[in-house]
């Protein structure tokens, strides 16, 4: 799109000066003379910068129709003493101006603002550096630095203005009347929030902005955030103790009912084994010999349950004891859950992030997979109903099996760095003459935490206790005491350790980010982009594997 010039008018005017001739008398020249020269006099003697200075009496000023808009040549095409229009500026000053007619505002906000509302189309801002103010432009309201109050606001091509602090610096939101920026610097500092991007500048929803003369430095991306290290997996519940040995009073004598306490009615349900987290990796239910009449059926010890792996049960459960049938062999302990799988890692985090009109949000690695649960562990055997000093008893029960341990929790994929742009341009035409652009790099790609650890596996239940039969077997159970003893249950296995989060990438550094509908930029000079050598550095996964290296680009267009 076009911006209006007045150099082709100057020139037509210098042209038809030349012609006709003009009065040094005309009323331009004494708007002059209100004014005042630069150096305070109107001798046409130098300015302190060397220059001839301002029209003054005894120079003839042509005064050119149109606002005289301050320039790259310093051309006072209005003759009232200043590169620009006096009677159409705010000039900012935290002291009162000592120029008549002018009218000034302690800070560039406020200048900004006091220019919209007054209806006046320039903004002066003095040289050197303005930390912590922010450009938030007006529609129609150009903003020109590096004009010097000591010396009369005089303009140098060689001075300009710097805002400096936290980006964006520069805002410019629904300006759609031509709104120039001249000779300023803005300095974004490198971003302090994880993850946080530096912008220079930002223009959203706009159709007129032109930058002109104008330096972009965009700092440091901030680094990513490291992934939080999640808790360990649950652990898994012990089996319980098997039931100890008790009196059968149906198989009984009396003289055993006389000198022992009856005990069959005491219930009679094998140990259970351990619940487990979900529904997979429960451990085996003890064994029970049952009464000798039959009357009451023993159970054999059951196998522990499989544990899980991606949201289903696996075949990991520890195998089942077994009863002794026969006297001289033992009954057998269950059988140990096998340990849980471990979980997969979560993915690296992408290129890029998301772009949107608001700024830049880092992507984050993926989260890694839960671990598998272990496998429950077998029941334990009972042994053989006994009979001792004529009385017989029941035997004790063996232990119920430990559950499997939970699988740990997924690790925590670390943030991608913050992102390092000059110029943001969002669903905005922008006009560029004669601007440079420095970027930094990205932030630093945080990294993926580790999984957490699986829980532990249940342990086993104890079998119940023979003490009871063996206080009333004096003769020694005719050498088979030492067979008495039920087996334990066994424990469970331990929960897989979760999947390592995926690392962060390093933050891309863009010179002009240009995304949205209907959006493009025209440069009427060739752009400068000065940009890091190397893209940022990435996080690393929880398995020790890295992220994207961060991008470099001069432009990226995301429409």
């Amino acid at each position: 799109m076009g911006f209006p010039s007045k150099l082709p008018v100057y020139a037509a005017w210098l042209l038809i000066a030349g012609l006709f001739g003009c009065d040094s008398t005309s009323s331009s020249s004494s708007q002059a003379q209100d004014a005042g020269d630069v150096d305070g006099s109107f001798d046409g003697s130098s300015d302190s910068d060397g220059s001839s200075g301002d029209a003054g009496p005894d120079e003839e000023c042509f005064a050119l129709p149109g606002i005289d808009l301050p320039d790259s040549d310093q051309e006072d095409s209005d003759c009232d003493g200043f590169d620009g229009s006096l009677v159409h500026a705010v000039l900012v000053s935290e002291t009162p101006v000592p120029i008549t007619g002018a009218i000034s505002a302690s800070t560039l906000s406020e200048a900004v603002e006091a220019a919209s509302l007054r209806g006046r189309s320039q903004v002066w801002v003095p040289a050197g550096e303005h930390s912590g103010e922010v450009l938030e432009l007006r529609d129609g309201v150009g903003v020109y630095g590096g004009y010097l109050p000591s010396e009369g606001w005089r303009r140098s091509p060689s001075t300009y203005t710097v805002l400096q602090g936290e980006g964006p610096l520069l805002l410019a939101q629904s300006i759609d009347s031509p709104t120039v920026i001249d000779r300023i610097r803005f300095v974004a500092v490198d971003s302090a929030v994880p993850g946080g991007s530096s912008v220079a500048a930002r223009v959203v929803d706009s159709r007129g902005v032109l930058l002109q003369n104008v330096r972009l430095e965009s700092g440091r991306g901030g680094d990513g955030a490291n992934g939080e290290q999640p808790p360990a997996g649950q652990n898994g519940v012990d089996g319980e103790d098997g039931d100890d040995a008790v009196l059968n009073s149906v198989a009984n004598t009396d003289s055993c009912l006389s000198t022992l306490e009856d005990e069959s009615s005491v219930s009679f349900d094998p140990a259970f084994g351990g619940t487990s987290c979900d529904v997979c990796g429960q451990g085996g239910l003890g064994g029970t010999e049952g009464w000798p009449t039959g009357s009451v059926a023993g159970n054999d010890p059951a196998p522990g349950d499989g544990g899980s792996e991606s949201g289903s049960c696996i075949s990991n459960g520890g195998s089942a004891g077994s009863n002794s049938t026969v006297i001289g062999f033992s009954p057998h302990a269950g059988g140990h859950g096998a340990p849980g799988v471990n979980g997969a890692v979560g993915e690296i985090a992408p290129f890029f992030g998301t772009f949107s009109e608001a700024g830049y949000v880092a992507s984050v690695g993926g989260t890694g997979s839960e671990g598998g649960g272990g496998g429950g562990g077998g029941g334990g055997g009972s042994s053989l109903s006994l009979t001792c000093g004529g009385c017989t008893f029941r035997p004790p029960e063996g232990g119920g099996g430990g559950s499997g341990g939970c699988g740990g929790p997924g690790g925590e994929g670390g943030q991608s760095g913050g992102a390092s742009v000059g110029l943001w341009i969002w669903s905005s035409e922008v006009t560029l003459s004669g601007v440079t652009i420095v970027t930094s790099e990205g932030g630093t790609g945080g990294d993926g935490s580790l999984g957490g650890s699986g829980g532990a596996g249940g342990r086993g239940g104890d079998p119940g206790s023979e003490d009871m039969a063996l206080a009333n077997c004096s003769d020694g159970m005719n050498g088979f005491s030492e067979l008495d003893a039920s087996a334990q249950g066994g424990s469970g296995g331990m929960g897989g350790s979760g999947g390592g989060g995926g690392g962060g990438s390093g933050g891309p550094s863009i010179g002009v980010f240009v995304g949205g509908a209907g959006s493009s930029v025209t440069d009427d000079t060739p752009l400068e982009i000065i940009r890091p050598a190397l893209g940022a550095s990435a996080g690393q996964s929880g398995d020790g594997s890295q992220g994207h290296v961060g991008r470099v680009l001069d432009i990226f267009e995301d429409t």
